[in-house]
């Protein structure tokens, strides 16, 4: 420090000798200093700190215990208490940052103010990083225990227990080690263990999955669809099975690409279907609106032409096996659609043929009546009227009271 204050003394003695030297010059236009040379003269004005070991460690300390909070992710736990500790290290970060001098041997070196803001930043961000990490803990346990519940229970659904028998085995010893480590307040090792005993139990969930799509796929005759990816699915998937109980993450990994390969494989198949079904509702769709099933069975029709549209809007969405059930729904409820509407069609025929073979007959027997006992030109019930005139419901002329005594089919 005793050679920064002789240099300081020089400076200021050559800006004394300089001010003098000015005073017997024409003054020139006043202009503004560059902003670099009013900061450096604030700091010629301020002490200078060496960022020493006892602010390093507590930036350390600090960057340590905020680490553990996002290896464990507690720190969603408390929202407030997180934002204000970041807040906190942002600031001392800076003034860590504002560096003014370097020497010789690496140390730096920044002003007084900035050594204690930096200081007192760094300590009450540790401090709620230490806090947030304490109790987060606690919490995160009993989260973990209730996790491992759900997938335990999802892989037995899926039928991992009695068809992976030794390594569902392998994952419960995971999750019964870690149980052991929280009854023995080791927050730490019970998460180790927990996610090792999580990865297990979601990787057999994963495999029964692609020996399920697997089946799908073989049970259709989908594999000339996506032979290659069929072939990489059955790769990941032993990849999986060999790397699980030693590299846990990898399996998992393995088992996640295996189903998506094959799903991509059950999804080019039921595209193909698709197109088949698609046609077949279209052309039931065509016989009913031969027959106006539209208008007689509009309910229906409705229905299944939603079904239809939905089928459109799967595809769209690369959704082929969904497409596929929406257009055989709609085949189906066209085709019900159809026969119910033929049976209102044919019984409304058959009625109206029945109706005119029932004037045809009246009418014939009306005729050898009137061969037999002519009837009067005017007589009620009787008109030489074409037979759609009569079926169309027009109501007869009226007839004089004294035509209708006269109807009595004797001659005087």
């Amino acid at each position: 420090m005793n050679k920064r204050k002789i240099l300081l003394a020089a400076g200021c003695t050559v800006l004394v000798l300089f001010a003098f030297i000015s005073c017997k010059t024409a003054p020139k236009p006043e202009a503004e200093a560059p902003e670099a040379d009013v900061q450096a003269t604030v700091v010629q004005d301020q002490e200078l700190k060496e960022i020493d070991a006892v602010l390093k460690a507590l930036v350390d300390r600090t960057e340590s215990l905020r680490a553990s909070c996002e290896q464990y992710r507690v720190g969603s736990y408390y929202p407030d208490d997180w934002t204000a500790a970041e807040t906190l290290r942002n600031n001392g970060q800076a003034a860590v940052s504002r560096v003014v001098e370097t020497s010789d041997d690496g140390a730096s070196f920044i002003t007084a103010d900035d050594y204690d803001v930096a200081t007192v930043a760094y300590t009450e961000a540790a401090s709620l990083y230490e806090k947030i990490l304490s109790e987060g803990l606690d919490r995160l346990a009993l989260d973990l225990g209730a996790e491992l519940a759900r997938e335990r229970e999802a892989a037995i659904a899926a039928g991992a227990r009695s068809y992976f028998p030794e390594q569902f085995n392998q994952a419960e010893l995971a999750e019964n080690a870690a149980r052991a480590s929280f009854e023995a307040d080791d927050i730490k090792a019970s998460y180790d263990s927990a996610q090792l005993a999580l990865l297990r139990y979601k990787t057999l969930q994963r495999g029964m999955e692609a020996l399920a799509l697997k089946k799908v796929i073989d049970d259709n005759g989908f594999v000339p669809y996506a032979p290659d990816a069929y072939e990489q699915a059955g790769v990941k998937y032993n990849e999986a099975a060999n790397a699980y109980g030693t590299a846990d993450a990898a399996a998992l990994e393995a088992a996640d690409q295996s189903v998506m390969l094959y799903g991509t494989v059950k999804n080019a198949g039921y595209q193909a279907l698709s197109s088949d079904m698609k046609t077949k509702a279209e052309q039931v769709r065509e016989m009913c609106d031969s027959i106006k099933a539209s208008r007689s069975m509009a309910a229906a029709y409705a229905d299944a032409n939603g079904s239809y549209t939905r089928g459109d809007a799967f595809g769209k969405a690369d959704d082929w096996e969904s497409a596929y059930n929406a257009y055989a729904d709609s085949a189906v409820l066209f085709t019900d659609v159809f026969q119910q509407a033929s049976l209102k069609k044919n019984a409304a025929d058959a009625a109206m043929e029945a109706a005119r073979n029932r004037q045809e007959y009246s009418s014939e027997l009306a005729r050898k009546a009137d061969e037999i006992v002519p009837l009067p030109e005017d007589a009620e019930g009787f008109s030489d009227e074409p037979e759609e005139t009569v079926l169309s419901g027009d109501t007869p002329p009226e007839t004089d009271a004294a035509d209708d005594s006269d109807v009595s089919g004797e001659e005087e």
